[in-house]
């Protein structure tokens, strides 16, 4: 009995050694195929996944400098509009004057950094007296509408930013929006300030108007002041130079 199971086991390995030996050659073949198959997807996996981080990356890049660009103007908004208002105040000041001297060394600006410095220097005492004499002269501080183009047309990237950043950025585009809104209207009242014949009473309704949007303005610019500065911090510490 053990001899045939002796027997049977050694015509079983012959056997399996014959087929492994005849169809060796396709099965090497369907190793490589597999192999091939394997690494062309890894390999592809890889280049997409460093394409994107070149792409998110010089999106950040370029979205950082347009969010420090529009602080500054907003910045600037912030101190032309509570002087406008006379409400410019030490608080308002110690607030801007960081932003639009980082922008002033950034971007090696002189008269910016004189602005800032000025700013500074404002006998705040002074500030009502200057905006109602201002206003009385029909004086406009040529307050104008500002955009963020890139941002706009790249919104298919926003996916490059954090969950959190991706909020304020909306929070951004919405505040720009009801900015720019806010800007057409007070340039409307400011046009019917120079109306003929504008009776008094109408003329100080028209006034209390035109302060009622500076300020409205002003709180618009700080809330996109303040959105970009949470954004620009995340940006500066994920972008690749």
């Amino acid at each position: 009995m053990d001899s045939l199971n002796t027997i049977q086991q050694i015509t079983c390995d012959t056997n399996m050694a014959g087929f492994l030996k005849s169809y060796a050659p396709i099965i090497i073949s369907i190793i490589y195929i597999f192999l091939g198959w394997a690494l062309g997807f890894t390999s592809t996996y890889i280049m997409e996944k460093r394409r994107q981080q070149v792409v998110c990356n010089n999106f950040k890049k370029v979205l950082l400098n347009e969010l420090i660009e529009l602080q500054y103007h907003m910045s600037m908004m912030i101190n032309l509009s509570k002087l406008e208002t006379g409400d410019l105040t030490e608080d308002v000041v110690n607030k801007t004057y960081p932003i639009l001297k980082s922008y002033a060394i950034s971007r090696k600006d002189d008269n910016i950094m004189q602005i800032a410095e000025m700013s500074k220097k404002l006998n705040l005492k002074e500030v009502q007296q200057n905006a109602l004499e201002r206003f009385n002269k029909k004086l406009s501080t040529g307050f104008k509408s500002y955009f963020a183009p890139f941002l706009n047309s790249q919104l298919n990237n926003i996916e490059c930013l954090e969950s959190g950043m991706q909020g304020k950025i909306f929070n951004i585009l919405t505040f720009i929006e009801q900015y720019n809104q806010e800007i057409d209207r007070y340039w409307s009242s400011h046009v019917l300030t120079f109306s003929p014949g504008i009776e008094t009473a109408n003329l100080g309704i028209l006034r209390q108007n035109i302060q009622t949007g500076v300020r409205s303005l002003s709180n618009i610019a700080n809330g996109i002041v303040d959105d970009i500065e949470c954004v620009t911090k995340e940006l500066k510490g994920s972008v690749n130079e």
